[in-house]
């Protein structure tokens, strides 16, 4: 065999035997362990969403732990509240329920001498009945006085109260509103494994990977899928793939299998993991695509043949080469012997001179119309059902604008009127008036209305009257007369009179329709108890002397408001002194009945005010307010009609007038 045959066999020999060599290392060393290391993530993976499902299974008792801590506070917070407001005059009785309901405020404490029967709070938590007595266990050895406890639903805010029955002789209630999330929420154990973010689990512990997604599949032990991290027709290419067999055997030792998914329907091999859990009979199933995760050891590989190749090329070329000057060398010397030959018979000295000639230096070593006619049909019906959609839409939308409308319309005109009245720091400061008021609105048509101000330093300025119907144009009647007699009173130096004969002339420049208004008017001296008033309508307020009442007797009774353009009105005059007291009421709540039928009449209003004369103007108005409770019985929540009040009463006397 020719050399250049056998150095060339011998380096391709060594070469192939050395690429093998790192190839089978590679595979058996380093495409196992990323296999080996792939179902040790998988593994991981399966135990961190059986850790996410035990963590669901344990919220019910978190949720109730939650409840019986939040019961006790509000007992603690109830007496705590108690403690610090039941002695104060201005404590809120619970007939102002409604709009502590709608307010801001998350908590109240109210003076309740007569609380309705509260709902089962436990129900009201929504607590199933099987755990209801372990609750309530927890609740007493707490200390938390069961029977005390007040719930209620009012319009879908859950409220939770405690009593305090019988200090002082009163009763009271503290209130605290309850949230929608701290209500119990019982859900099945295949909804807890639903609601499984699987992605937000991956993401949080850095096992998501974008480029080569792992797919998670919970499947319950009928091979539905309960929950996946992929769309559910990518879901399904992963686990049909999966032979019942290996579930079998999953199920049975109730360990994970991991197996190597050769033959899967994508026709993508996968590393697979398959998890039974038994508590909840469901398989965990995890899977990845075995290219991306092999990728860099076949990768290696063909970098070595290749590199190999590459090598064998480099060699055969050096090789090549190396031979190509032997071969070149040896031609020389072959020539150089042939010439040796010619003259080796020749003379010595001749063969010598042939041989030094020589140079040494240079050796070197389907069809379409049937499909269109399907389409076709097909789309008159989605039509027909947008189109009668729509119509239903439109109709449900012009009830809702209709109502909206109303209910924002009835919520501005109830605003107005609480805003509008007296309270606290707005009422005048007088060193010789004692000054009250309150209004309590009708729920659905508010019509009273009052203002107290103050004219100059010496005079109090009063209007108290009521609208004929509740309506945006009763507000803006109520905010131009307000407006305008109290600008008149104090910067424009009118009398009651003249103010009300203007504000009427400018009503009536109006489209008022059916309404008018009744409306007094009063200046009143704090000084020498001297007033001057005017009426339009008929409510004069009542002057209690020595606890015997007198209606103020005006010289001329006048059209109301907004009925007679062409009305002048007439101012009168009176007085009253030390201890006397000025009582104005809203006449439209006399014909309130109580069980008897009997009216809350005039006069029954007088008779609490005339006994209660001695007392201070604040007292007085509590007790009317009293009364009219007391009259007006269980049919007082129901009540819609105004109830509004002012008394004023001379406490002190000015010597320079006596």
């Amino acid at each position: 065999m020719k050399l250049k045959v056998k150095l060339l066999s011998a380096i391709c020999l060594s070469v192939v035997i050395s690429a093998v060599v790192c190839c089978t290392y590679n595979f058996t060393c380093l495409y196992k362990s990323a296999i080996k290391n792939e179902f040790e993530s998988q593994k991981k993976y399966s135990m961190l969403i059986t850790n996410a499902l035990d963590l669901r299974l344990k919220e019910p008792n978190s949720q109730i732990e939650k409840i019986i801590d939040q019961i006790a506070f509000t007992q603690l917070e109830a007496v705590e509240k108690f403690h610090q407001f039941y002695k104060k005059q201005d404590l809120l009785d619970f007939s102002t329920f409604q709009y502590f309901a709608i307010s801001n405020a998350s908590n109240q404490l109210f003076e309740a001498n007569e609380i309705s029967k509260g709902e089962n709070c436990l129900a009201m938590y929504k607590i199933p009945e099987n755990k209801q007595s372990k609750v309530k266990s927890e609740l007493l050895a707490k200390k938390v006085s069961f029977d005390n406890l007040w719930c209620t639903v009012d319009k879908e805010q859950a409220f939770l109260g405690y009593r305090i029955l019988n200090i002082a002789d009163k009763n009271f209630l503290y209130l605290q509103k309850i949230s929608a999330s701290d209500l119990y929420v019982e859900k099945s154990l295949f909804d807890k494994i639903k609601d499984l973010d699987i992605n937000k689990l991956l993401y949080k512990d850095g096992y998501l990977q974008t480029k080569n997604p792992t797919a998670v599949v919970i499947l319950s032990s009928k091979g539905k899928i309960l929950n996946s991290n992929l769309d559910k027709s990518v879901a399904v290419s992963y686990t049909d793939s999966i032979l019942k067999d290996d579930f079998n055997e999953a199920h049975k030792s109730n360990l994970i299998k991991q197996i190597a998914l050769e033959n899967a329907k994508d026709n993508k091999a996968k590393i697979v993991t398959i998890s039974y859990l038994q508590e909840y009979d469901a398989f965990v199933v995890v899977a990845k695509n075995k290219g991306p995760i092999i990728r860099k050891e076949v990768i290696s590989i063909l970098l070595i043949a290749a590199l190999a190749f590459c090598v064998l090329g480099l060699l055969v070329f050096v090789t090549l080469k190396l031979l190509a000057f032997v071969n070149k060398d040896l031609k020389s010397i072959e020539n150089n012997i042939n010439v040796l030959k010619t003259i080796i018979l020749e003379p010595k000295e001749r063969t010598e001179q042939s041989v030094s000639m020589v140079d040494t230096n240079k050796f070197t070593l389907e069809k379409l119309d049937n499909v269109y006619s399907a389409v076709a049909d097909y789309a008159k019906e989605v039509n027909s059902c947008i189109e009668k959609k729509i119509e239903e839409l439109n109709t449900v939308c012009q009830n809702s604008v209709k109502e909206a409308v109303e209910n924002k319309e009835l919520s501005m005109i109830s605003s107005f009127h609480k805003d509008m009245a007296n309270a606290g720091a707005d009422m005048p400061n007088s060193k010789f008036l004692d000054i009250a008021s309150f209004l309590v609105p009708a729920k659905t048509d508010p019509k009273a209305f009052y203002d107290i101000f103050r004219v100059d330093k010496d005079n109090i300025g009063i209007i108290f009257g009521k609208t004929s119907q509740g309506s945006l144009k009763s507000i803006s009647a109520i905010n131009i007369i307000t407006s305008f007699v109290k600008d008149a009173l104090t910067h424009k130096n009118l009398l009651p009179a003249q103010a009300l004969t203007d504000v009427n002339h400018i009503l009536m420049q109006r489209e008022n329709g059916d309404l008018n208004i009744t409306c007094f008017v009063m200046i009143l001296s704090e000084f020498t108890g001297n007033f001057i008033y005017s009426m339009a309508g008929l409510n004069l307020p009542t002057l209690i002397h020595l606890h015997k009442e007198q209606k103020l007797e005006a010289k001329a009774i006048h059209a109301e408001l907004c009925t007679n353009k062409d009305e002048t009105y007439i101012d009168s005059k009176g007085k009253f002194t030390y201890l006397d007291t000025l009582v104005f009421v809203n006449t439209d709540i006399t014909d309130i009945k109580d069980e008897q039928g009997n009216e809350f009449t005039l006069e029954k209003i007088m008779e609490t005010f005339t006994q209660k004369a001695d007392d201070e103007a604040s007292d007085q108005l509590i007790s009317f307010y009293r009364e009219l409770k007391k009259h007006a019985g269980a049919d007082f929540e129901s009540l819609n009609k105004d109830v509004s009040a002012i008394v004023i009463k001379k406490n002190a006397n000015n010597k320079e007038f006596e």
